[in-house]
This record gives C-alpha cells, sequence and structure tokens, in this order.
C-alpha cells in the first residue's frame, strides 16, 4: 500500500492545482463531477449542507459558521470544507464538534482516511483523469458520509455555476461578495461574476447575500425570483446584531473586513432559524473564538510581535481596501517593511495602489508556474509607486526568488519596534507561516 506522501505526489502530478497553474487546472462544468459522485454512491446526498459561494469572505463566512453551528447551541456535528490550504493539505476537509466534557474540537481528514480514498477510487482517477479540485471536493464528501455528519459548509473554489462543489442541494446558499476578480474565467463585469456565483442558487432554496453593489445584487435577486428562493440581503439594519460591536473587537479573526462578513453570518442565521426552525443564533462565544475553533489562518494574522508581523492573504481590490486602511492605521509612527508577491494572473496595477507609498518593499514570489517572477513584479509595482510620488527614502526596493529568502532578509534587518506585513497572494503567506509557526 501507497504512504500518505507517496499519493500526495502522485496526486499532484496527475492533477495539478489551481494554486500551482492557474487556469490550465479549471474544468468548467459539473458532468464529471456527477460522474465522479456517482462512482462514489452520491456521499452528498447523505447530509445537509450550507454553500458558501464569494469573491471575498467566503472562507472566514465558512468558518464562522461552522463554529456557530458546531459550538453554539445547535452542537451539531459540521463537516467544513474550504480551498485552498496554506499549511497541510488536509486541512481543506476538516470536521468541527464538541466533545463529551464540551470542549471544541476540529480535527482534519486523517492521512489514513486519504489513502484509503485513493486506494479505492484510483483506477477511476487514473482512468477520468478528474481535476485536483474535483478529486479533493471528491475525497471530503466522501469522508463526511463515512463518518456521518450533521451538516456540512461547503465552500466554492472558483465560481460557482460551473464550480465542482455545485453538485450539492444546500439548504442555504450564501454569496458573500462580488468583486473584479478571476476575470479571465468568470467574466470582466460584476454582472457576469454575480451571474457565475449565482449560479449555487437552487430552486426553492434561500439565499443569504453578503456586501455586494445595486448591479451584482439586482443579478442575485433576479436568479432567486426565477428560482423561487427565499433572499435575505445582509445590508438591510434588521441584519446588525445588538452585540456586533462587542464580537468585533473581541473577534480573533481580526481583518477589518470581519464586521461585513459577520452580517453576512447575521443573514444566514435569520435564514435557517425562521425558514427551517432551526434553534441557532448569533451566540458571541462561537464567533469570538472562530479562528482557534476552526483552525483558520491567513486573516490578519500575528506571527510576531517584536517585530510586529502580520499576514493577510487579501489580494484583489476589494479585500485591499479594507486591509490597507487597517494596514496604514496599526503601522502609523512605524517603520513598515512590506513582503509582497502575487500570481501572474492578477490585476497589478489596480492592486498597487492600494499598497501604502511610505514602506520598505521586498519583492518574492511563492513555487509554481503561477506566480509572478519577483523581479517583474517589482518593476511593475515599483514603477506604479514612483508615479504615485513615493519620496526617494521609499524609492528603493529588493526582490528575492523565494519566500524564506524574503522573510530572512527582512527578519534580519528590522528592528524590534518596525513592524512587517506579508501578503500580496495566499500563497505567499502559506509558504511564510510555516516559518514562524514551525
Amino acid at each position: 500500500m501507497a504512504s500518505y506522501q507517496d499519493i500526495i505526489g502522485k496526486l499532484y502530478e496527475i492533477a495539478p492545482s489551481f494554486q500551482s497553474v492557474g487556469r490550465a487546472a479549471f474544468h468548467p462544468g459539473t458532468d464529471s463531477m456527477v460522474r465522479f459522485m456517482e462512482h462514489c454512491g452520491n456521499p452528498h446526498e447523505r447530509w445537509d449542507s450550507i454553500h458558501v459561494a464569494g469573491t471575498n469572505g467566503k472562507g472566514s463566512v465558512s468558518h464562522l459558521l461552522a463554529s456557530l453551528l458546531s459550538c453554539g447551541r445547535m452542537r451539531m456535528k459540521v463537516g467544513l470544507y474550504t480551498s485552498p490550504h496554506l499549511i497541510d493539505f488536509r486541512e481543506r476537509m476538516r470536521i468541527v464538534y464538541l466533545d463529551e466534557q464540551g470542549n471544541a474540537r476540529c480535527e482534519m481528514i486523517s492521512e489514513e482516511e486519504v489513502v484509503r480514498f485513493w486506494e479505492e477510487n484510483q483506477d477511476y482517477i487514473l482512468a477520468q483523469r478528474p481535476s485536483f479540485f474535483e478529486i479533493t471536493t471528491a475525497m471530503a464528501f466522501d469522508w463526511f458520509a463515512r463518518i456521518d455528519i450533521d451538516i456540512a459548509v461547503v465552500e466554492t473554489g472558483l465560481g460557482g455555476r460551473y464550480d465542482s462543489t455545485n453538485v450539492i442541494t444546500p439548504i442555504l446558499s450564501v454569496i458573500t461578495s462580488i468583486g473584479l476578480d478571476h476575470q479571465n474565467i468568470l467574466g470582466s463585469s460584476y454582472r457576469e461574476i454575480a451571474f457565475e456565483k449565482g449560479g449555487i442558487i437552487k430552486e426553492g432554496v434561500p439565499v443569504a447575500v453578503g456586501k455586494v453593489n445595486n448591479e451584482a445584487l439586482g443579478v442575485l435577486r433576479s436568479i432567486a425570483i426565477e428560482s423561487d428562493s427565499p433572499f435575505a440581503d445582509s445590508s438591510f439594519e434588521s441584519f446588525i446584531d445588538p452585540n456586533e460591536d462587542m464580537i468585533v473587537e473581541n473577534m480573533d479573526l481580526r481583518s477589518a473586513v470581519q464586521r461585513v462578513n459577520l452580517r453576512t453570518v447575521s443573514a444566514s442565521v435569520m435564514m435557517l432559524s425562521e425558514l427551517y426552525g432551526m434553534d441557532v443564533i448569533m451566540e458571541p462565544e462561537p464567533l469570538i473564538h472562530a479562528a482557534e475553533i476552526t483552525k483558520l489562518h491567513g486573516r490578519w494574522e500575528k506571527l510576531s510581535d517584536y517585530p510586529e508581523v502580520i499576514c493577510d492573504i487579501g489580494h484583489n481590490e476589494e479585500a485591499l481596501s479594507y486591509t490597507m486602511k487597517q494596514l496604514e492605521v496599526a503601522a502609523a509612527g512605524r517603520k513598515l517593511h512590506m513582503i509582497l508577491g502575487m500570481a501572474s494572473d492578477k490585476d497589478i496595477k489596480s492592486a498597487a495602489r492600494y499598497y501604502p507609498k511610505n514602506a520598505y518593499y521586498y519583492y518574492t514570489n511563492a513555487k509554481g508556474t503561477r506566480a509572478m517572477k519577483s523581479e517583474l513584479l517589482r518593476k511593475e509595482v515599483d514603477s506604479i509607486r514612483c508615479e504615485a510620488g513615493v519620496s526617494p527614502e521609499y524609492s528603493s526596493s529588493e526582490y528575492f526568488n523565494t519566500v524564506e529568502e524574503a522573510v530572512n532578509r527582512v527578519m534580519s534587518i528590522a528592528d524590534s519596534d518596525d513592524m512587517v506585513f506579508i501578503g500580496g497572494s495566499s500563497f505567499v503567506v502559506a509558504e511564510a507561516l510555516p516559518l514562524f509557526l514551525g
């Protein structure tokens, strides 16, 4: 029998991930996934689910909902499927629950379960060649059925309409936000992207929508009307929880955008309680400690105190509009070091205008062919910074071929009262995390 490490290596070899190669890993349509599910015995039909899509916030909202449903008064055994992973492949598939003593537990799929799934399905996989994401989705859905979960919170990978996860029929669809990202696949306008994300809306299934602009909201509302799906728009004041300020101030998910995500969760809770009679409310404790409970990383996460090192996976215009304002406040009066890498398919000009001018920059690239080479990124971003009128003190920058080299350089020169920010790509953050967390 092959080892876990052998199987992971084989998986990346035969089905490169979107993380590594970008669009080449994307299989549009769900026909292949439907066949894969039939081969596996349709495990996704054996549990309820909440389906979460969105340009930004879908990871945080998924983890918040999983924490609330498992560690609040519902005490459910919750399957949590998210992507991409940051440290360990098995992060994509977890269960969250309270043990008999009332302690919160979060467990990744075991290495043995990964081996079992591969051994039972390798002939099908090698013959049919599903995508990396289709394989991991099937693995998660199969595992959830085997361990008899109460409900799954399932995050889409890319888009919604043609996403591999869209074989499920959930009890609730959640769309967190609509922004301009992955435009080479999802479309160039808010309307087009909203149509793709709105593809998770199913006939008669309630929909909770987060903060979106009017153009996107109109598209989503039209899809819901056509599908006869109850619709909740989280911008209504009725979704402002009385404890919102207290929860936001104490959350271990500390990025500025979490207030927006909390409203989306509030709209979701209303749908679950009013339409299904579920005994779920916005209980503070599971929301305040969601990152600790569900082991979520990379959302304004502090990795060091002296110097203060913050990482955040936000990389598109909408996410950066929040994160960089938060960074400006946090770094006020201090020397700021920016370790930055980006994927080659991202809109550098739109992103770069949010990055702080008065900072020292250290460009890098993550592993994989999708990453923009650090030298090219340096030329692109520094050019935009110079056009914005950066002072001579901050005009010079450095570039490195690996994330580890960039981190080592900054940590060797930063003073204890400086601030270091690591971001621009979830994949840069993924490579930086083990350097600090061990």
